[in-house]
């Protein structure tokens, strides 16, 4: 059976049992950078399913329902940001962490995506892999969005 090229990778990734395995969507039209991804979330054991355009990402989410989406939101067709919009009108990904990967600075886009309930924002031009596998290890977790400031400590005096 010939498989897209998308799901031809996924199947690929046989690093953890499917009943554990987490499932991971890439949604990335860089072809390089979407295989990076890949390639390191799939050596920490997670399933991976990839889509480079919003709506392969949305029949993706609708047939894997992936457990976490990393998200860029410039997109050929339908942009990051309606495929944000499209996927919290829909009950069955409403709850789906996302974290945004994009070469768009936080500044200008972030806000937008934030109210959309998104997990963390990385800017392609900060990112590094390791961070990347922290925050998709935290969202797994239900850990917090972000990192919690640091308590102040007062000293009497």
């Amino acid at each position: 059976m010939d498989l897209p090229k998308s799901e031809e990778r996924a199947a690929d990734s046989k690093t953890a049992s499917p009943d554990t395995q987490k499932k991971i969507l890439i949604v990335e039209d860089e072809l390089s950078f979407q295989t990076v991804l890949h390639d390191r979330l799939a050596h920490e054991g997670y399933g991976i399913f990839q889509a480079r355009s919003g709506v392969d990402a949305l029949r993706i989410i609708a047939e894997e329902k992936p457990d976490l989406i990393l998200l860029d939101l410039a997109l050929p067709g339908e942009d990051g940001i309606e495929v944000l919009r499209e996927m919290r009108k829909r009950e069955a990904s409403a709850r789906i962490p996302i974290i945004i990967i994009s070469n768009l600075t936080e500044s200008s886009m972030g806000k937008k995506a934030r109210q959309y309930d998104i997990f963390d924002y990385i800017e392609k031009s900060n990112l590094s892999l390791e961070d990347v596998v922290g925050k998709v290890k935290r969202a797994l977790e239900g850990g917090p969005k972000e990192a919690a400031p640091l308590p102040r400590t007062f000293y009497p005096s």
